[in-house]
């Protein structure tokens, strides 16, 4: 059983100076990437109205294996009640089923695994008294924002694998992609409906494995994941944020698996890598990782600003009551800036989703509605072509 960690920054507050995201680190590569008080994440407010959508005969769809879905105004993911069947983010509960139970304490015998009960990302803190936002909180809104801003016309599925504190459980993550394959395979077929179809997977964690050899190393998981890349999916995996050449899976497996395989490493907006990001031959994709801004869950930790001014007397309603220095950690807006190659691997889906309906609207034999391996593994190869060849994904 391997854990996984997200490959989000968010700085502990210990003196270590350890870092989310990685098992050791911390100091140089990251701090320029923190805010004063120490967080990589912080609100912001945006003013961009949603992209207007296509209609399309399929939309493509990007699945999204992370901590699972919270409120967004922005997205249309209301606070209680699941998104609609035809909203831009959706949640895949047939998927979501096979997490509950292989993580439901009965199912594994004397094992225990922390459960994981439904797609909602919770909870926000894993310590009430304390009421911090926990670390990972946020991980797939953000990555939905991401793929929504540069993808409009994709649709984003949800399976929450991760908890809040950025841990995935290996064992639950390859019964997924069990049940994918199994369900891709049917739908090759015509045994089950292309609205079932999942075009590009988007993994934004990883651990270093036990052994350097990367021809041994994670064989579970290599299986699973190269059964999808031969039944046309396209995988997108983060590089991780340990400024190492070290493997980092399952990203690592794209020297293995084929230019269909994205391992993802984290830029700069000004387009050179990110300190911390990881490196080596198995990095074949560059998206940009570092400050960037997405849609967040309407969440409010127990920090508070630096500086308040009580209520000034005889306010009205046409001039706010208060003044406040910056809450770092007030998401009201639904939008905050973050970073880490967790954000990265989206960035890439989505561009790899755009060329997927370039393609779909100027060749026919590349329609999005076309099943079959053969179509599915034409769609994706150029859809990658196209890509590198614009540089959209820098080499």
């Amino acid at each position: 059983e391997h854990l996984f960690l997200a490959a989000g920054i968010e700085r502990y507050q210990d003196p270590t100076g350890a870092w989310h995201g990685s098992p050791a680190g911390g100091g140089d590569p990251v701090s320029s990437y923190l805010t004063p008080g120490g967080s990589a994440r912080r609100p912001v407010a945006v003013v961009m109205p949603l992209p207007e959508r296509r209609d399309l005969a399929r939309r493509p769809v990007v699945l999204v294996l992370d901590t699972g879905i919270a409120e967004n105004p922005w997205l249309g993911i209301p606070q209680a009640a699941p998104p609609s069947p035809g909203a831009r983010v959706r949640v895949d509960g047939e998927l979501q089923s096979i997490v509950r139970i292989w993580t439901t304490p009965t199912a594994q015998g004397d094992r225990t695994l922390q459960p994981i009960d439904d797609y909602w990302d919770r909870p926000v803190t894993d310590e009430p008294l304390v009421g911090q936002i926990d670390s990972a909180t946020g991980h797939t809104v953000f990555i939905a924002g991401l793929i929504a801003q540069i993808a409009p016309d994709a649709d984003v599925m949800s399976v929450r694998v991760m908890h809040s504190d950025g841990i995935v459980y290996e064992q639950p993550v390859l019964a997924v992609l069990d049940r994918l394959i199994e369900r891709l395979t049917r739908v090759r077929d015509g045994r089950r409906e292309a609205s079932e179809m999942v075009d590009i997977l988007c993994l934004s964690f990883g651990y270093y494995d036990e052994t350097s050899d990367t021809r041994s190393a994670t064989p579970l998981l290599r299986k699973r994941l190269d059964a999808l890349v031969k039944l046309g999916v396209l995988v997108v995996a983060s590089a991780g944020n340990d400024s190492t050449a070290t493997p980092f899976y399952p990203a690592a497996l794209s020297t293995e698996l084929g230019p269909r395989f994205r391992s993802v490493g984290a830029l700069n907006p000004n387009g050179t890598a990110t300190l911390f990001s990881n490196d080596g031959r198995c990095v074949n994709t560059w998206a940009t990782g570092a400050v960037v801004v997405s849609t967040f869950p309407v969440v409010q930790g127990s920090g508070q600003p630096a500086n308040s001014v009580a209520p000034r007397p005889g306010a009205n309603g046409r001039r706010p009551d208060r003044r406040e220095a910056l809450d770092e950690d007030d998401f009201i807006s639904g939008w905050g800036v973050w970073s880490g190659a967790s954000f990265a691997a989206p960035i890439a889906a989505a561009v790899l989703a755009k060329y997927l309906i370039e393609n779909s609207d100027n060749d026919c034999e590349l329609a999005l509605d076309k099943m079959g391996t053969d179509a599915t593994i034409r769609r994706a190869t150029k859809a990658v072509d196209m890509a590198v060849e614009h540089t959209a994904l820098a080499p």
